[in-house]
């Protein structure tokens, strides 16, 4: 009796051990999920840029370069504003992504 026991404690034991050695570990994003938006103006005037749904607003000055991160799998939309223009589109960053609008 003592021998079945002993038996069945190292069994319940063992897969006490194994059950608690797979415990999930949570799967990291790629990126942190994140994606970059830069902005290059080689326009001749400075432009207003806002991006869409953060609504994130700042003015790019000539020959300049304004880098963003933004959370990935999501559309943005972008309006580029100048005193005489108003120019809209949309962009769809995924993670990872780095892309570069140059307005000209």
């Amino acid at each position: 009796m003592k021998k079945h026991a002993f038996l069945l404690t190292v069994a319940i034991l063992s897969l006490v051990l194994s059950i608690s050695a797979c415990k999930k570990t949570k799967e990291q994003e790629p990126c942190n999920n994140k994606g970059k938006l830069c902005l290059e103006n080689k326009m001749d005037s400075s432009v207003v840029i806002t991006i869409k749904p953060i609504n994130s607003q700042f003015t790019l000055q000539k020959d300049y370069t304004k880098c963003s991160e933004l959370p990935g799998n999501n559309p943005y939309t972008v309006t580029i504003a100048t005193p005489s223009t108003s120019r809209d589109t949309t962009i769809f960053i995924l993670p990872c992504d780095n892309k570069l609008i140059i307005l000209r």
